[in-house]
């Protein structure tokens, strides 16, 4: 089934207490985000919520990026490319089109352009 992290729920500005799962396949992005003065890491799963991981962001991107799939598209920033994507080279973003409701996206840095065009190249 995958591997599992440990998250908690962050809805808006509310973190709540109680760890839960979150496989690795349920994960869409993954980038930095200022909490109380501190750099999280937030994740945005397919069932559209949003969750934090207590492990340094940099790592965290750099090892979930040597799993299939998941790619660094900008700094901080990981993309899960198995699901439903567009990808829009023009302005630079990964938009994840399973959660319809919302317009959830990552930014491509002009440097990972290649890899990304690369990575969809080799899954045809």
């Amino acid at each position: 089934m995958g591997d599992r992290i440990i998250v908690v729920l962050k809805e808006g500005k509310k973190i709540h207490d109680k760890p839960q799962w979150l496989y690795d396949h349920q994960i869409l992005k993954s980038e930095p985000q200022k909490i109380k003065g501190n750099t999280e890491t937030i994740i945005t799963a397919i069932d559209g919520k949003e969750y934090m991981i207590k492990y340094n962001n940099d790592y965290f991107v750099e090892l979930m990026s040597q799993k299939e799939d998941f790619i660094i598209s900008d700094r901080g920033r990981l993309a899960n490319l198995s699901n439903d994507v567009t990808i829009d080279y023009n302005d630079r973003k990964i938009i994840f089109n399973v959660i319809k409701t919302e317009n959830v996206f990552v930014t491509i840095a002009k440097s990972k352009i290649d890899s990304i065009k690369n990575y969809f190249s080799k899954k045809k």
